[in-house]
């Protein structure tokens, strides 16, 4: 018995020493599961981390791509074209033009028709005495001179139709062949031809009607005879004491043939006015053109060239070459371009923004001043500056917000700070802070002053 109970016992320390050894292979392969645990577990988590940011950027990527698909459109009318509003343009100020001019020339051919008939019939006394000795009627008499001086005027316009409705439009759009693509085909204007008509047969035969109608009143024994001059009375001039005798002879028989034919004198001097007036409004139309430029390149902008590089990148090495010269002065980036503003259903494009790099420098290259005060001012860090032009064309002052478009860009709403001095172009002038409030990026230097 108790050699099988320690056969036994033995056996059991053997059995529990192999479970003991099982046991502590067992802790070793437990211990290397859980360190390969952490571990797949702290690599899972760097995984999942990379997946979330990857999924961010996709997420960001999928909200670039739904915005391209949402194109923002730009469209441009013919208004937006430069030659087309460069040849509008011209067209309303030769408008302008016209509107005035023909009226003084019409006014001097109107008198001088008027002069010329007025003579001729007057001249024609004697004639008129022996066609009524020889028994034509007054109506008779006076259809003849009616009917001349009508003819003369239906002749005159037309050949004044012709030419002022078909010839000078030619030539005029000749000068502007480079906008016009087209064959010109030039309308008749009726309405105008009619009222040009209706006024010179009125002074034509007006004049005829009146002075043949005064004249066959007379008998033909005084018709024949050479009329009678007029009674001498004392003029003004006679009556200043001193004067009259300080005068010579011609001088007196001018001032008294003034005073006797005083229709004569005035259809006269308003003839003389009106071409003086004529001559004068052509040469201060010259001058002002020639005195504003003057003003523009001498006064407002001081620079005397522009020079814009390729790319916005090569502003740096454009600069530094023209710095290099000795010619140059000074230098300026500046970013310009060619906007469209508008206020209130009124437009006015081919506005040119300019944006200096440094203000503080611009007053070197643009010297601006206060339209009313003529005071020299800076560029604001908030709104803009424009021409006087340009208020007045949209009706604005200063204190008024106006729409602003720059080529492919947005619109956007900017305040007027300052009306400028400027006599040539429509232009506006902003700070990069202003530019870059209004727009929400910095302006793209291209261009140079120098």
């Amino acid at each position: 018995m108790t050699k099988n109970a320690l056969t036994q016992i033995e056996q059991g320390k053997q059995r529990l020493a192999q479970s003991r050894q099982k046991l502590v292979a067992a802790q070793q392969v437990l211990k290397q599961q859980g360190l390969t645990v952490a571990s797949a577990m702290r690599t899972l988590q760097r995984q999942e981390a990379k997946l979330q940011q990857q999924r961010r950027q996709l997420d960001q990527q999928a909200q670039r791509i739904k915005k391209a698909l949402q194109p923002s459109l730009l469209y441009q009318t013919r208004q937006d074209l430069p030659g087309f509003t460069g040849y509008g343009e011209s067209s309303q100020r030769i408008a302008a033009i016209a509107n005035v001019f023909p009226l003084f020339f019409f006014l001097l051919a109107g008198l001088i028709t008027f002069t010329t008939v007025t003579r001729m019939v007057e001249e024609q006394r004697g004639q008129m005495g022996t066609l009524k000795a020889l028994g034509y009627g007054k109506g008779a008499i006076v259809f003849q001179y009616v009917a001349y001086a009508g003819l003369a005027g239906i002749s005159g316009t037309a050949v004044g139709a012709v030419l002022g409705n078909q010839l000078i439009p030619r030539i005029v759009l000749a000068m502007y062949q480079e906008y016009v693509v087209e064959i010109v085909k030039i309308p008749v204007d009726w309405r105008a031809i009619a009222l040009a008509a209706l006024l010179t047969l009125l002074v034509t035969i007006g004049a005829a009607t009146l002075v043949s109608l005064r004249e066959v009143r007379t008998s033909p024994a005084a018709l024949l005879r050479p009329r009678a001059p007029r009674a001498a009375h004392k003029i003004l001039l006679e009556r200043v004491p001193g004067l009259w005798r300080r005068l010579r002879f011609f001088q007196k028989i001018s001032y008294r043939n003034l005073s006797r034919a005083k229709l004569r004198g005035l259809m006269t001097i308003l003839g003389i006015a009106g071409g003086t007036a004529l001559i004068l409004t052509g040469f201060g139309i010259a001058s002002s053109i020639k005195e504003a430029g003057n003003q523009q390149f001498q006064n407002v902008l001081r620079y005397d060239a522009v020079v814009r590089a390729r790319q916005p990148k090569d502003l740096t090495s454009v600069q530094n070459s023209l710095e290099r010269s000795a010619a140059t002065r000074a230098t300026l980036p500046v970013y310009t371009a060619v906007v469209q503003v508008n206020q209130r259903q009124k437009t006015v494009r081919d506005v040119t923004l300019t944006v200096p790099k440094n203000p503080g420098q611009f007053d070197q290259f643009v010297r601006l001043r206060d339209y009313q005060s003529n005071h020299s001012i800076g560029l604001p860090t908030r709104g803009v500056v424009v021409s006087p032009k340009v208020a007045r064309i949209l009706h604005v002052q200063v204190g008024d917000q106006i729409k602003m478009r720059v080529p492919n860009q947005k619109t956007v709403r900017v305040r007027i700070a300052k009306v400028v001095t400027n006599y040539a172009g429509n232009v506006i002038y902003a700070s990069p802070s202003a530019y870059q409030r209004a727009f929400s990026h910095a302006p793209n230097f291209a261009s140079v002053l120098v």
